[in-house]
């Protein structure tokens, strides 16, 4: 055999193979493709700890809007925590948040440790109740009991589909033609670092896997666990961390912790350490800073295979002109606090060394401090 030959019978050789190899890769690539329509993708917009910081819900308004032009069936969920921390809610008690909430069109709140702080000071949460009430989406406190509050009581639901102005233990969306089941579960911590007066939290692992075990009773297979536990906080009440390794969940939307994760974390085994089905969890960190973005894909029997997430910077938006008027009369409101007289006594003078100048250490009104 000439070496021409040899080359001529050495390449109708590889035209086999490379033919044999694209027949075996077309069906396969087809298939895939066939797969990957079958998939469903769920995309989630996320904020927590929000705590009165009002004047950045504008334009985090406008970056909810941006979003949902590209992605219109995208949820809206806020893992709680909008009471105390600025002036806003010293004078309002959340109204002025609300009024800016109500523009966003949230999806499900879940209740946070702060939002019960003034329950002492009002013999119950009459303040959250008329939080709750003037809400045009529902609340989840899936462990919480309001039953001996006199102001909740009456506002919570068994009802799955959601209510506004409602706490329910667990609802249901309709995202694209598949359900999402959500609950929510606020830290056992509250007892001790709010004032709950008579209102009382079940155990936070108890209660996450009854749900999950609800969901399934109810075919629902794609789970959302909305939190105010923290990411990695104390593990002798619960944090996100552990709370992913209860299978069932697909993704927690947390809060508490201020945790910034700029991305998404993935929990793939139990407590025993055996590997389970994956659970995504998203954290924004705190007071309107981020809008949290999270797209999760799951197969036909809604097991998590792909997932995608990134914190959007609040202060790079426009503000919404509708919410820029929504907020002013508030604003007008506390500015006009914060430049009253005080008529506070000077107590003494300190010399500062740096400037040879003197300060003034004045007493302030309580109404002018700020809620932590």
């Amino acid at each position: 055999m000439t070496k021409r030959s040899m080359y001529h019978q050495f390449y109708g050789l590889i035209l086999s193979f490379m033919f044999v190899v694209s027949m075996v890769l077309v069906p396969f690539n087809s298939l895939a493709a066939e797969e990957s329509e079958e998939a469903f993708t769920l995309s989630i917009m996320h904020m927590n700890d929000t705590h009165a910081h009002v004047e950045p819900l504008p334009k985090m308004i406008t970056a909810i809007n941006e979003v949902r032009a590209e992605k219109p069936d995208s949820l809206l969920l806020h893992a709680g925590d909008v009471f105390s921390g600025t002036l806003y809610f010293n004078q309002f008690y959340g109204q002025a948040d609300l009024a800016l909430m109500n523009l966003m069109d949230i999806d499900a709140m879940v209740f946070g440790n702060h939002e019960f702080d003034i329950g002492d000071q009002e013999g119950g949460h009459q303040s959250l109740a008329a939080f709750v009430e003037g809400a045009n989406f529902p609340f989840l406190g899936t462990n919480v009991d309001f039953s001996r509050d006199a102001y909740m009581r009456d506002l919570v639901t068994e009802e799955t589909d959601p209510q506004a102005g409602r706490s329910h233990n667990l609802i249901v969306k309709e995202v694209d033609g598949e359900e999402i089941g959500i609950f929510g579960l606020t830290t056992e911590d509250t007892a001790d670092i709010a004032n709950p007066v008579n209102v009382t939290f079940a155990d936070y692992l108890a209660t996450a896997e009854d749900a999950v075990s609800e969901f399934e009773d109810m075919g629902v297979d794609k789970v959302v666990a909305l939190t105010h536990l923290g990411y990695d906080s104390n593990p002798a009440v619960g944090n996100d961390l552990l709370l992913g390794q209860v299978d069932g969940i697909d993704v927690i939307v947390g809060g508490h912790s201020h945790t910034q994760l700029d991305d998404p974390v993935i929990v793939s085994t139990d407590a025993e350490g055996n590997e389970k089905d994956p659970t995504v969890i998203v954290q924004a960190y705190q007071y309107a800073e981020f809008l949290g973005t999270l797209d999760v894909e799951f197969d036909e029997e809604g097991v998590v295979i792909g997932h995608s997430g990134e914190l959007l910077a609040v202060e790079d938006y426009e503000a919404d002109p509708a919410g820029v008027e929504v907020l002013q009369p508030y604003k007008d409101e506390v500015e006009e606090i914060m430049n009253e007289e005080s008529g506070a006594v000077a107590l003494k003078d300190l010399l500062n060394p740096a400037r040879a100048s003197r300060v003034m250490i004045v007493s302030v009104p309580m109404k002018q401090s700020l809620v932590i």
